[in-house]
């Protein structure tokens, strides 16, 4: 009778965890992997500008006329003097050969909701001061135009 019950009970737990957890492929619950999810959609909307500084970034304006010229000269920057391919790659997607060993990943820059969230200036102010994150500061490697070029690039990308 003991091994009925414990056959029985057994059932019950699998077909409960059925219900409740759904297996997603790679043998992760969908659960955990939706959570992992909107975990990370919540992080993409989280400034990198701490608090304190905040206001102040997001009141910079890109003082450069914004054109082919601008985004390419930023293009050129972002692929060769400016590093950046190493963490975000070289679409943009924060999937570079580094970008794996950054928690928070490096930012996606083709991610629509990003784009809307953050200000020129905050990109600006992440690119000159760097971010706790693991963004290396470019304040004295570049210069404030070549910066700002490479926010209009990083703009271009989610068009």
């Amino acid at each position: 009778m003991l091994a009925v019950r414990r056959a029985f009970i057994g059932l019950a737990a699998g077909f409960f965890s059925l219900l409740t957890c759904a297996v997603a492929p790679g043998g992760g619950s969908a659960w955990a992997a939706d959570k992992a999810v909107a975990a990370r959609e919540l992080e993409i909307l989280q400034p990198r500008v701490p608090q304190n500084r905040l206001a102040k970034a997001k009141a910079l304006k890109n003082p450069l006329t914004i054109n082919a010229e601008a985004v390419a000269r930023g293009g050129s920057i972002y692929k060769a003097r400016g590093t950046c391919v190493v963490c975000h790659g070289a679409r943009g997607r924060g999937d570079g050969d580094m970008g794996a060993m950054f928690d928070p990943p490096p930012r996606d820059f083709k991610h629509a909701a990003w784009q809307s969230a953050r200000t020129d200036g905050e990109i600006f102010w992440a690119i000159k001061y760097g971010t706790e994150e693991g963004m290396p500061r470019f304040e004295g490697k570049l210069s404030d135009e070549e910066m700002w070029g490479l926010v209009a690039y990083l703009r271009s990308l989610g068009k």
